[in-house]
């Protein structure tokens, strides 16, 4: 809009009224454009769904990882192990961009070097969770989380 002049004679009610009319256009204005942006997320997000799985590049080509196959996620730096049934294929991201991109029910993290399938999930104690062959760490700040979303009894 345009701009709101305040000069040395407006008392401070003046002010206030100005700030005021600021900050209320200011809010519109945030308010328009997220939801603009908003719009192109969803809009991005939802031009090529994959419900069962996602992708990771591997040998030149994109290959298809299923929810169901997945076992666990490891941290490796700046990358991250996928881990499955038939073996493992490191990519170029951290453990947490691969969290929040990849939006997989019951991948749950149980500590800062490692997500879990809960599906996959033999057993587990105070200290591992054990998927197949593998004994994982659970450490204490995740196992709240990690304890309420199983059954256990």
């Amino acid at each position: 809009g345009k701009p709101i002049e305040v000069g040395p004679d407006d008392n401070p009610r003046t002010l206030l009224a100005a700030v005021d009319l600021a900050f209320y256009n200011f809010s519109e204005n945030q308010e328009a454009e997220d939801i603009l942006q908003a719009d192109a997320l969803e809009r991005k997000a939802s031009s090529f769904p994959v419900a069962d799985g996602f992708f990771i590049r591997a040998g030149g080509r994109h290959r298809k990882i299923k929810s169901e196959d997945l076992l666990y996620v490891e941290a490796d730096g700046s990358y991250a192990k996928v881990v499955t049934g038939d073996g493992s294929h490191v990519i170029s991201q951290n453990l947490s961009a691969f969290q929040r991109k990849v939006q997989i029910p019951g991948l749950i993290r149980i500590h800062r070097s490692y997500l879990v399938n809960i599906h996959r999930v033999d057993s587990f104690d105070e200290t591992f969770v054990y998927l197949g062959n593998a004994a994982l760490p659970l450490s204490k700040s995740y196992r709240p989380d990690f304890l309420a979303v199983l059954n256990a009894l």
